[in-house]
């Protein structure tokens, strides 16, 4: 593929993110989102540099698409008038496995079973698939995925079907987004609070139907898994 379709394929995805979000994902937003530099995307989707595995890695988290949203003869492409010339389709398809030279410098991580964003369910341990990270990021503590159900948290953009990125912790600070462990066996996502022997489980939804729940530690078992660092949009 020559540089020129990768940079139409990065607008296409940008153009997604704002069909699906109502949020105009500029070469700013994106640089922000990304970390990497707005002149560098303006490079790459005129078509005068090609970008790293890690550059597409990193965009494609931002846009919400697989890697595979930029590779050469993607089953996912279809032609249309909307997003700037493409549509993405295949939901189900997996991101293209990084080669050995660009594996140098992710770290994998799992992504384990369905936790929801609602109601706690039974946490789910079997291994769904696999996600990269910077080995930079990584040596900041241990990390693994988890696919998100639910709409308890869609203000703070986790949608159902989303990806949650999270640190192994036990502690987390008030007021922030949470895997916790109710009663031994059902894990839940919600902002946390404590006070005294209370546990607070907050939702963040724009669905009224989600309510705060309280937790006395002293007639049950709360336990923190970890925090959620990052969420990855999934189309």
């Amino acid at each position: 593929m020559d540089k020129k379709d990768v940079g139409k394929r990065i607008k296409a995805a940008r153009a997604l993110f704002h069909k699906r979000h109502g949020i105009k994902l500029t070469q700013q937003l994106l640089a922000e989102k990304t970390g990497i530099s707005r002149s560098y995307i303006g490079d790459i989707e005129s078509g005068r540099t090609y970008p790293t595995f890690v550059t597409i890695k990193a965009i494609s988290n931002a846009c919400g698409v697989p890697v595979s949203f930029f590779m050469e003869d993607n089953p996912g492409y279809i032609k249309s008038s909307e997003a700037q010339g493409y549509e993405y389709k295949n939901t189900a398809e997996e991101d293209c496995i990084p080669s050995p030279d660009s594996r140098s410098s992710l770290k994998t991580i799992p992504i384990l079973g369905l936790i929801r964003a609602g109601e706690p369910i039974s946490a789910c341990q079997n291994i769904v698939g696999y996600e990269y990270i910077p080995y930079d990021m990584a040596k900041g503590g241990e990390y693994f995925g988890l696919k998100v159900m639910g709409d308890s948290m869609n203000n703070s953009r986790i949608f159902d079907g989303d990806t949650v990125l999270v640190r192994r912790q036990d502690e987390v600070e008030n007021g922030e987004i949470a895997v916790v462990m109710v009663d031994s066996e059902n894990a839940t996502i919600k902002k946390f609070y404590k006070t005294d022997s209370v546990i607070t489980l907050v939702p963040d939804s724009s669905n009224k139907d989600h309510q705060p729940r309280f937790f006395d530690i002293t007639k049950i078992d709360i336990k923190v898994l970890g925090k959620v660092v990052k969420v990855i949009i999934s189309l």
